[in-house]
């Protein structure tokens, strides 16, 4: 389709001795349009043939640097009619897959650097494609081939790098150098590997020879050692975490899970000082023993990432009493987290916190000091943010069911969804200023509070409530009433905020697409 006017652009500006004219049909061509391609300078589209109708002279010529490339095989004096991606080659007259060639990679070159791979298997085999293997994602942050887009894109899940570790979390966790979709380093002399159904019997914690143990490795953390790979399992250990102690705990999230249930106390003690700072990614801690939290920060810092915490034998996470900041987000606590599914601080403590983008749920109970949420701490501290979450049927003897503040001061809880919590048989949401909330507490919902939504006549259209998914439907009344700023600028799953192509700011855990 396009053999003519490249052969005639080709001979006029280069006098080239040998006529080039690939005819692909590809969206690259200056000649090529569709129902979204508009043509260059104000042509007519033909959309059958998906080409411009205006003349060779009015359209660029894009030549690409053909410096040694094998095009044996390739017809180039043979004229096609528009080329699907499937068969992009014209051979001999008519289209074909780019294997058609005798150096498939280097046909593909010729027609679009950016697609300068053939695809030779699979459902879309005789595309050209951005890549086939990893080896082919040269740029530092998409070193990944997507194996169904084929193209190259950052990590997402420990599997695909050869450390075993993906960075999927949004703060700097492993430092400046390393980016969210980023694959550690393999071979990097900072991590700990653990894997007690698959390690030897003599073990040092690489890769090859990974300890049985968390609490080994724990042992070995040094200042530059710090970072600890669990393998699925489930590790029926009572970690505890004392002074100066500071790691990155990463588990393979899926099924099956890295599970820490505890033995006979907490699954993870953190008990230290100033210098103690754990930090706990891709976790499952599906119970733990009676009068026990699943995690406890009892003196130091704790960062709690993509988590599940549930049936825990007392709080689902404990931020208290001299835990110094407490960070969780993209986390689900719950169900069945006996006294609470999250306790922060004590009255007038210096617990700062940061708990942004989860789902709270059916924790405490009608004998239970607290059920979803409580947050003590003196009004000094910095940061104290709650923010887009999703705190729902959880229950408490008295008091507040939903999210209870004891703060110094009034403190503002933004964004978030607080329904059907229960405190002595009734709605009792939250004794927090909540702003772009949404509430079935009817009388806070209007009476009081900036900007809020009723949820106690329609509900939040949750996809389903009765089986604990709490991601909205694309009706919620939750749906764009946030506001117009982002206060955090991702979802529970990883989904951006805004959504794609909009400004909308959706309530909840949950960002509609």
């Amino acid at each position: 389709m396009r053999a003519s006017r490249r052969a005639a652009a080709l001979a006029a500006a280069l006098a080239l001795a040998v006529t080039l004219a690939l005819a692909g049909c590809e969206k690259n061509n200056g000649a090529y349009c569709d129902a979204t391609i508009a043509c260059p300078n104000g042509g007519t589209c033909d959309l059958v043939a998906r080409q411009c109708s205006t003349s060779a002279s009015d359209l660029p010529v894009v030549l690409p640097d053909l410096a040694g490339v094998d095009l044996a095989g390739v017809d180039l004096t043979s004229t096609c009619t528009a080329c699907p991606p499937e068969k992009p080659l014209c051979v001999s007259g008519a289209c074909a897959p780019c294997n058609a060639a005798t150096n498939a990679d280097d046909a593909c070159k010729a027609l679009d650097q950016t697609r300068a791979h053939c695809l030779s298997t699979g459902p879309d085999a005789g595309r050209c494609v951005n890549c086939t293997t990893n080896g082919d994602c040269t740029q530092p942050h998409d070193l990944i081939c997507d194996p169904t887009a084929h193209a190259c894109r950052g990590c997402v899940a420990n599997g695909e790098c050869d450390s075993l570790i993906c960075d999927t979390v949004f703060d700097p966790v492993f430092g400046a150098s390393i980016q969210r979709g980023d694959c550690l380093p393999p071979g990097g002399n900072n991590i700990i590997y653990v894997d007690q159904l698959n390690c030897p019997s003599t073990v040092d914690g690489s890769k090859a020879k990974p300890y049985c143990h968390l609490a080994t490795a724990i042992s070995k953390v040094t200042s530059t050692l710090n970072i600890i790979h669990a393998a699925p399992s489930s590790y029926a250990e009572d970690l505890q975490v004392g002074n100066d102690t500071s790691f990155i705990l990463v588990g393979d999230p899926g099924s099956p899970d890295t599970a820490l249930v505890g033995k006979n106390n907490e699954p993870i003690h953190i008990n230290g000082n100033g210098g103690t700072n754990v930090t706990l990614i891709g976790l499952d801690f599906p119970n733990s023993p009676s009068g026990h939290s699943s995690i406890w920060c009892d003196s130091g810092k704790v960062a709690v990432y993509q988590t599940r915490v549930a049936n825990s034998g007392y709080y689902g996470i404990d931020g208290s009493p001299n835990c110094s900041n407490v960070v969780v987000d993209q986390c689900r606590i719950g169900p069945g987290n006996s006294q609470g599914g999250l306790h922060v601080g004590v009255s007038g403590s210096n617990t700062s916190f940061t708990i942004t983008n989860n789902f709270v749920f059916r924790n405490g109970s009608a004998s239970s000091l607290i059920g979803g949420v409580s947050l003590f701490s003196s009004t000094s501290v910095s940061p104290r943010v709650f923010v887009n979450n999703t705190i729902a049927n959880n229950t408490t003897q008295t008091g507040y069911a939903g999210v209870a503040c004891a703060l110094g001061a009034p403190f503002t809880i933004n964004q978030n969804i607080l329904f059907s919590n229960i405190a002595s048989a009734t709605i009792s949401e939250s004794n927090c200023t909540t702003r772009y909330t949404a509430t079935d507490d009817h009388f806070d919902a209007i009476s009081f509070q900036s900007n809020n939504v009723d949820l106690s006549v329609t509900g939040p259209a949750f996809l389903d409530n009765a089986n604990n998914d709490y991601h909205l439907q694309s009706g919620s009344p939750c749906k764009g009433t946030a506001g117009a700023s982002a206060l955090t600028n991702h979802d529970i799953d990883g989904d951006p905020r805004p959504s794609v192509g909009t400004s909308r700011f959706d309530i909840g855990a949950d960002q509609l697409p």
